[in-house]
Parts: structure tokens; sequence; C-alpha cells
């Protein structure tokens, strides 16, 4: 069972949770946690060119997602997503300027050692846990996972 107050904003999002949100998500603030860490976690398994190729697919758009950064109070973060998702747009950009990106969106997410907890999943926990009332059908959902 997963109970909110007691998760460690330092450890991330939980998997479970982070599936309850992105299949189940009933609340505005339960959709918009799904929005960025599925961009995120999408960053995190191939950088920002597979996050705005897998967000292309969903015809859905960007500034959705940017919305939602800006929501968690990420706004660098949310401006590369923007930025990224112009470059997706201009065919042939080149993937050194994806690198350039995603050295900025490490930065913020991992400090500039690179040895910090993921700021991204931080602030998403920490809200979650701030406004618990808002994420309890998400957090139910993945209790039962």
């Amino acid at each position: 069972m997963i109970v909110l107050a007691d998760l460690d904003p330092a450890k991330g999002v939980p998997d479970q949770l982070y599936a309850a949100l992105c299949n189940h998500s009933d609340t505005d603030e339960e959709v918009r946690a799904a929005r960025v860490l599925r961009v995120h976690r999408d960053y995190l398994n191939g950088g920002l060119a597979q996050a705005m190729s897998n967000l292309h697919a969903t015809d859905r758009p960007v500034a959705l997602y940017v919305e939602a950064y800006y929501a968690f109070n990420l706004i660098a973060e949310g401006e590369l997503i923007q930025k990224a998702a112009s470059a997706f747009a201009r065919i042939g950009w080149p993937e050194a300027g994806y690198e350039i990106l995603d050295k900025e969106y490490l930065l913020l997410t991992y400090g500039k050692g690179g040895d910090e907890p993921d700021a991204v999943e931080a602030k998403v926990l920490l809200f979650a846990q701030q406004n618990a009332r808002r994420f309890e059908n998400a957090v139910a959902r993945a209790s039962a996972l």
C-alpha cells in the first residue's frame, strides 16, 4: 500500500504511482503530473529527441505538456520542452542541438555535479503530498497494483 505522506521526494515517484497517474488520472492535478512524468521519463530513457518523438505520437498539443511543467513550478524545464518541441518540428535539426538541450535538462534535473536527487520527480511528489486529496484516486489505484 502506498501512503503518499510517507514517500521520500528525494527518491522520486514510485513506478506504481507513475503507472496509475499515466493510465487513470481523474483530477486536473493528476493529469498534469502524468504529463510531466511521461515527458520526463521519456527523457531519462532516451533524451529529449526521444521524448519529443513519443510526444508527437500522442497527437496532443505540446503546450499542454509545457503548461503542466509550469503548474509544478518547473519553468526552466518547461521552456526546454518547448525548445525541444520547436526543434522537433524543424526537420533536419542537428542531433547536436538536442545534445545541448539534454545537457541543460540534465543540469536542471540532477544539479551541477549530476548527483543530486531527481528535482523534477521531487517537485511532482512534493506537490502531490501538499495536495493529497487531489491525488487520492491515483494513490488508491497505485496501491492496488
